[in-house]
């Protein structure tokens, strides 16, 4: 069975989400299973070897490249180059160590477009990880990290039919600090 992970990254902090998932992954794939951990909005910061995650897999829905196609639209259209740029897991890191691009304080807006998510704001982002789920071998079960990407389930059941497990952890906290606007959307 091939299961695949869509994990958040927080680029410069350990996350239980990441290696809760990381954890399940390395004891699936010693099981004789196949897994894949693909890191989402930053990369991973894992406390012990990865087995499900190659060095060549890219980090998707990079936490820049999003944030700026939320605020602009011109960088939805932006060229594959500029993608890769962005989505540099050095830049990403680093950006992480000196923002809050993990803070709900800043975020509601993106929170709440990342849970409604359709096809039309992040089309771009969606093909892309789309295509690598296509060329590296459609799973046999997608599971989401956390609540948060519950907008992803419905996007990728248009995509494949398949099982996609949702999991819980910590959500209810950085909900609660949303601003209030967003804070009830969400």
């Amino acid at each position: 069975m091939k299961i695949t992970f869509l994990t958040p990254g927080t680029g410069s902090y350990y996350c239980g989400a990441c290696m809760r998932d990381n954890a399940l992954a390395n004891a699936l794939i010693q099981a004789g299973h196949e897994a894949d951990l693909l890191p989402m909005y930053l990369p991973l910061m894992l406390d012990e070897n990865s087995e499900g995650m190659e060095s060549e897999t890219p980090v998707f829905f990079g936490g820049i490249n999003i944030f700026l196609q939320q605020k602009f639209s011109l960088f939805r259209h932006t060229p594959k180059w500029m993608d890769r740029a962005l989505n540099r897991p050095s830049l990403l890191r680093s950006a992480a160590k000196r923002s809050h691009m993990t803070s709900a304080h800043t975020h509601g807006a993106m929170c709440f477009e990342m849970l409604k998510l359709d096809g039309d704001d992040f089309d771009k982002e969606l093909k892309k990880l789309y295509s690598w789920i296509n060329d590296t071998g459609v799973p046999d079960v997608l599971c989401l990290s956390t609540a948060l990407q519950a907008g992803f389930a419905r996007e990728v059941k248009k995509q494949w039919d398949i099982p996609i497990l949702l999991c819980f952890q910590g959500e209810d906290s950085f909900l609660d600090s949303l601003p209030d606007e967003y804070r009830d959307e969400c």
